[in-house]
């Protein structure tokens, strides 16, 4: 949760939406949060990013990959990991940049798209198959902007 001023075509708010499969094994959710945290300042200079920025429509964009040496199944780990190798371990972070231009222009349309009510942003968190099995899943996130008087 945010809440606070954004001044037009000055201030971007970077949102880094995260989903975890929970195995109950949360040593790479810590591995995670802290390549997470030495990689935030840099995020802003992404080119993914960059490239977003300007737009008007809010949506997610993939800003970094993370190498979290996740083995495979059975352990806890973030929807949206990309396999490499036999390995799944990698992350495609996503990333949604938000402007008071585009939070205004996606609460004065009457939809965002796909029958989402205003002010919701749909982003898509989704698994590569992974070599071994195959297996790979789409789930969608929903982050819900709204202006407070």
């Amino acid at each position: 949760m945010w809440e606070g001023p954004l001044t037009d075509a000055a201030d971007e708010l970077l949102v880094l939406p995260a989903v975890w499969e929970s195995d109950r094994h949360d040593n790479y959710f810590f591995t995670w949060w802290q390549k997470l945290d030495q990689i935030i300042p840099d995020v802003f200079g992404d080119a993914a990013v960059a490239a977003d920025t300007g737009t008007t429509q809010i949506h997610s964009v993939t800003a970094r990959e993370l190498d979290l040496g996740i083995p495979g199944p059975g352990v806890d780990r973030p929807l949206g990991m990309r396999p490499v190798g036999a390995s799944i371990g990698w992350v495609r972070q996503q990333a949604v940049v938000l402007t008071r231009e585009k939070i205004e222009a996606a609460l004065n349309s009457p939809y965002s798209g796909g029958g989402v009510p205003v002010g919701v942003i749909p982003v898509a968190m989704i698994d590569f198959p992974a070599p071994s099995s195959g297996n790979g899943g789409g789930y969608t996130l929903y982050l819900r902007v709204q202006r407070v008087p």
